[in-house]
């Protein structure tokens, strides 16, 4: 089963954080890639291309969850210590993944009618995240500017 192109989901994810959140990053092999901490957020949501036979799966995106209160604020424009942001940075990434996944659905299936689940998030250690990567996943991993990682798979349930 062919997985969504891990070039494209770069390109995608890169050109998001950008634009959205004002994150600078790079992709970087594994070797390369800043350890995640002992807790991370990790936001998931469903995908469909268009029609009945096409691919379906899930859009997976995770950071260290200290990262994620640096994401809030810059996605709202606002200082990381504002008290009206606190706690809000696992929902943001939840947010950030909706923009990628709908971003990304256009960059792979053009202009046609596509299907996005909701983001679902929750906290995990690098063990229980480290299960969510089966061999057939694509996946991105990046570096943020300041030494953050960031780490999208698409995992399919049905092929492209």
């Amino acid at each position: 089963m062919k997985n969504l192109d891990s070039d494209v989901m770069t390109a995608t994810v890169l050109r998001v954080l950008e634009e959205a959140a004002f994150v600078f990053a790079e992709s970087v092999e594994e070797t390369e890639a800043p350890d995640f901490a002992d807790s991370i957020v990790v936001t998931d949501l469903s995908f469909a291309g268009p029609g009945t036979d096409t691919a379906r799966g899930r859009l997976i995106l995770a950071a260290n969850t200290d990262w994620t209160q640096e994401l809030a604020a810059n996605m709202m424009g606002t200082d990381p210590d504002d008290p009206d942001i606190q706690g809000k940075g696992p929902s943001s990434l939840g947010e950030l993944l909706n923009m990628i996944g709908g971003v990304l659905m256009g960059d792979i299936f053009g202009p046609v009618a596509t299907s996005l689940g909701i983001p679902r998030i929750r906290t995990l250690d690098a063990s229980e995240f480290a299960s969510l990567s089966r061999e057939d996943s694509s996946r991105v991993i990046l570096a943020t500017d300041e030494g953050h990682r960031i780490e999208l798979l698409s995992v399919l349930e049905e092929g492209l």
